[in-house]
C-alpha cells in the first residue's frame, strides 16, 4: 500500500480525471489517507474509477436529459440494438467502430421515432380538445332543445286551459239561454211571434 501522502495525491489525481467539482484540501486528503480503512477504500477507488467508466457532472446532466427524452438505449432497447447490429454481419465479430456506428444509427432512429411520438402526442392533445368542445356544444344544444320542448309544452298546456275555460263558459251560456227560453215559454204558452199564439184565437177567415 502506498504512503498516506502518495495515496492522497493519487486520489486527488483521480478526482481531477473524473472532473469532480468539489475542492478538497491536501490536509483533508492526507488525514483521510492516514486511516487504514479509509486508505483501503481510496486505493480501490483509484484503481477502479476512471474517466472511461464514470460520468462527470455535466455529462450526467446531459445523460439525464437524453434519458428524459427517451433517447438512451438501455434494457430491452439496448439488447434489441445489439441483436440487430450482430445480424448486420452474421458470423463475424463486430469491431468497436462498427458496433458504435450501428448503435449511433439506431440512436438516430430513436430520435426520429421520438419526434414522431411527440407530434402524435400533440395531435392527440388537439383532437382531445376538439372532442371536449364538441361534447360541450352538443350538451348546450341538448339543453336548448329541452328548453324549447319545455316552453312548447307550457304553451300547449296554456292553450288547453283556455279552451277548457271557453267550453265551460259556452256551456254555461247555453244553459242560461235554455233556461231563459223555458221561462218565456212557461209564461206565455208559446214564444213571441209564433202564429199559433193566443192572439189569433177566435178569428176565422172566409174564402
Amino acid at each position: 500500500m502506498a504512503s498516506a501522502h502518495g495515496l492522497a495525491n493519487l486520489f486527488k489525481s483521480t478526482l481531477r480525471e473524473i472532473e469532480y467539482d468539489e475542492q478538497i484540501s491536501d490536509r483533508d486528503l492526507n488525514n483521510l489517507a492516514s486511516h487504514p480503512k479509509a486508505a483501503a477504500l481510496l486505493e480501490w477507488l483509484c484503481g477502479n474509477i476512471t474517466s472511461d467508466n464514470t460520468l462527470a457532472t455535466e455529462e450526467l446532466k446531459r445523460f439525464n436529459i437524453l434519458k428524459e427524452r427517451q433517447q438512451v438505449l438501455e434494457g430491452a432497447s439496448l439488447r434489441e440494438a445489439l441483436s440487430q447490429a450482430e445480424h448486420t454481419n452474421p458470423g463475424q465479430d463486430l469491431t468497436d467502430d462498427e458496433l458504435r456506428h450501428s448503435v449511433a444509427s439506431l440512436s438516430e432512429q430513436v430520435l426520429v421515432l421520438g419526434g414522431a411520438n411527440q407530434r402524435l402526442q400533440a395531435q392527440h392533445a388537439v383532437l382531445s380538445e376538439q372532442s371536449r368542445l364538441s361534447s360541450k356544444r352538443l350538451e348546450q344544444m341538448q339543453q336548448l332543445e329541452d328548453k324549447i320542448t319545455a316552453d312548447g309544452t307550457g304553451q300547449v298546456h296554456a292553450v288547453k286551459q283556455l279552451n277548457k275555460q271557453f267550453n265551460m263558459q259556452l256551456e254555461q251560456l247555453m244553459q242560461t239561454s235554455a233556461a231563459a227560453v223555458a221561462a218565456t215559454t212557461g209564461q206565455h204558452g208559446s214564444p213571441r211571434g209564433d202564429p199559433s199564439a193566443s192572439q189569433w184565437t177566435g178569428v176565422s177567415l172566409r174564402p
